[in-house]
């Protein structure tokens, strides 16, 4: 319940940010189509020996770019300032616990940037392919079975992220700056988390780690 309040806020909060979100989410669109067109040239030279067909990476880059939100790469400005500033203190008076506000306030402000951008990407990018007959940009439905375990894998990457913030935040009340925090977790989420180079491209050495 105190999630849902917080989320609907997030949500009411966010359309103050509208021109800012439709902007990222066209310069997503663009990203996404130069790196699937850059990654099949690459493919399609044996893609007998490749991890994975053209049809697979196209899938694969537009799921990273639904899932751009929900990668630990940033912070809530607002709510690092509060714990900065000393501004928090008045959150305290709240029959909550400390953790708890953080985590509720961080998972509903990822939920809401996930779905924003998201839903957005998903439909205009499933309509303009369709109307355009760009084969090679095409998103393939996966059957209910795939997209429930995608909404599992997405909720649990959602938590997991939202730790991950957390614990940043915690470091803020024992430094006065972690900007170098921020810089380290955010290099190593864009490289573990297959954003730049797909996973699947990885050394076997280190996909069994």
């Amino acid at each position: 319940m105190v999630i849902m309040s917080q989320v609907i806020k997030e949500f009411k909060i966010s359309k103050y940010f509208m021109f800012g979100i439709i902007s990222g989410i066209v310069i997503q669109l663009f990203f996404a189509t130069f790196k699937i067109v850059t990654l099949n040239a690459f493919v399609s030279g044996n893609e007998a020996a490749s991890p994975m067909n053209t049809s697979q990476t196209a899938l694969y880059v537009w799921v990273t770019q639904m899932l751009f939100a929900i990668v630990p790469w940033n912070v809530n400005g607002k709510d690092f300032d509060s714990i900065r500033t000393g501004s928090i203190a008045s959150e305290l008076i709240r029959p909550i616990g400390l953790f708890k506000l953080i985590f509720v306030k961080t998972i509903s402000w990822r939920m809401v940037s996930f779905l924003t951008r998201a839903i957005p990407i998903f439909f205009i990018a499933f309509i303009l392919i369709h109307l355009l007959s760009l084969d090679e940009l095409i998103i393939q439905l996966p059957t209910f079975g795939y997209f429930l375990m995608f909404l599992i894998s997405v909720t649990f990457s959602l938590i997991l992220s939202t730790l991950i913030t957390v614990l940043l935040y915690s470091l803020a009340f024992f430094f006065t700056s972690i900007s170098n925090f921020i810089g380290a977790i955010s290099s190593l989420a864009f490289v573990l988390s297959g954003m730049i180079i797909p996973l699947a491209f990885y050394p076997k050495q280190l996909l069994f780690f």
